[in-house]
């Protein structure tokens, strides 16, 4: 009847609004899907046409079961890394623009024409690495720390790709500079008969081992990238990443050189075996070569700030250290020693500029945020315990490994700094109290 349509017309009104929207979101989202997959389809046929079949409806797979942005780039690159040969130049020749526009929209574009304005100045692809490095470093927006973390390291694998296949002549014109007329003969000799890269890159080395010490250690920069990726052809990327960690964990050599030998040890192919006891011998020089160049830097750096308070001599013992390859450890210990030995206002001065390079590092361990925390709760003279708690808190939130270890091994001497600190203050507290 009219009465039962009526109310039946007043329900769909109640509901009609929240139905409404319902559909419309299942609208939107169906749009969005459709959207998205017409958008991995373009980009299949467009950027990604050297996928086989299989790799495509994989990555179509991945969609559908809605996976991950950046699980789908990771699988990318890792079908970008199974290639070989002219089949990978011609990939990283499609793909280096694309990694160019990320990197520009990461650091910006003013930036970027500051990178472009290096590389037309004849600067070599190390201290380019380097400089971009840096700037990522910088970066604090999460959504570009987040395209870093998910294209960075296949992006860099790939604009080295297209590095390395720039003319000789251009790696003779800088990086490769230091060559002989006769050995750069030889290169280009080896190059026009087809001699694989990897024998090239040993030749080089071979070079580099024949020069005078001097001379070793101002070309080792130039030659470090070509041992990282020596080492990555002998051992595979995933072993060569963990000795590049150990490198930046500060190791001493000896440590790098047992677990090299562990893991030359390891390989069945005997050819491969003996290029990678040969290869592994000239990059540790190299890496040495490079280290003690940087640690030259370093220690000016820290004779200038937190170890301003050395004499010249314990200064020339330090740097002697260095240069014979001791562990941080055994250098760390050795201050300490210096400290011990000081006294009066040189022992309080000590002190301050030790205790300001332990704050600096927990600061560039945990952020400046939880430094600024530790340091009001220093200021605050709260018991040691609360101190140390706050510094294992900061050393645990950290992800990285390397800088783990490396804080941790400053854990002890700077709790040690700060419980002679309060000693201090509280001995000036009881004489003030005392003259009062």
């Amino acid at each position: 009847s009219a009465t039962i349509d009526k109310s039946k017309f007043i329900q769909i009104r109640a509901y009609q609004t929240a139905c409404n929207r319902i559909f419309d979101s299942e609208q939107i989202v169906r749009k969005k899907r459709e959207q998205e997959n017409h958008s991995l389809n373009d980009y299949l046929e467009k950027n990604l046409k050297w996928l086989s079949m299989d790799q495509k409806e994989e990555l179509r797979e991945m969609k559908r079961n809605d996976k991950s942005r950046a699980d789908m780039i990771a699988k990318v690159f890792h079908y970008y890394d199974e290639l070989l040969g002219e089949a990978k130049e011609h990939v990283s020749e499609l793909l280096k623009d694309g990694c160019r526009q990320i990197l520009k929209e990461v650091i910006g574009e003013d930036r970027y024409k500051e990178l472009a304005k290096l590389k037309d100045s004849g600067a070599n692809m190390n201290d380019l690495k380097g400089k971009a490095d840096a700037m990522l470093a910088e970066i604090v927006d999460e959504e570009k720390k987040e395209k870093i973390k998910i294209y960075g390291s296949g992006c860099k694998r790939i604009l080295a790709a297209v590095d390395h296949k720039h003319s000789l002549e251009d790696h003779f014109k800088t990086d490769l500079k230091w060559l002989t007329k006769e050995q750069k003969d030889e290169i280009l000799k080896m190059k026009e008969e087809n001699k694989s890269k990897v024998d090239i890159r040993g030749k080089i080395l071979h070079f580099y081992k024949g020069l005078n010490e001097g001379t070793k250690k101002e070309r080792s920069e130039f030659l470090s990238g070509a041992c990282d990726e020596m080492i990555a052809y002998v051992f595979g990327e995933e072993k060569a990443e963990e000795l590049k960690e150990l490198r930046k964990s500060g190791s001493a050599i000896d440590k790098i050189k047992r677990r090299m030998d562990v893991l030359i040890e390891r390989i069945e192919d005997d050819e491969m075996r003996a290029k990678a006891r040969e290869y592994s011998s000239i990059c540790r020089k190299v890496f040495v070569d490079k280290q003690h160049k940087q640690n030259e830097h370093s220690l000016a750096h820290y004779f200038r700030t937190h170890l301003k308070w050395l004499s010249g001599e314990q200064k020339e013992e330090i740097k002697q250290m260095k240069a014979n390859g001791k562990s941080r450890e055994e250098i760390q210990s050795k201050i300490f020693e210096f400290f011990e030995s000081a006294s009066g206002e040189t022992k309080k001065y000590a002190t301050e500029s030790l205790m300001e390079g332990c704050y600096e590092l927990f600061k560039m361990i945990g952020g400046e945020e939880k430094a600024n925390e530790l340091y009001v709760m220093i200021q605050s003279d709260l018991a040691a315990k609360k101190i140390e708690e706050k510094i294992t808190s900061i050393i645990n939130s950290v992800d990285n490994e390397s800088k783990k270890a490396y804080a941790k091994a400053y854990l002890t001497p700077c709790m040690h700094l700060h419980n002679i600190r309060m000693t201090r203050q509280k001995r000036g507290s009881y004489l003030l109290n005392s003259c009062i």
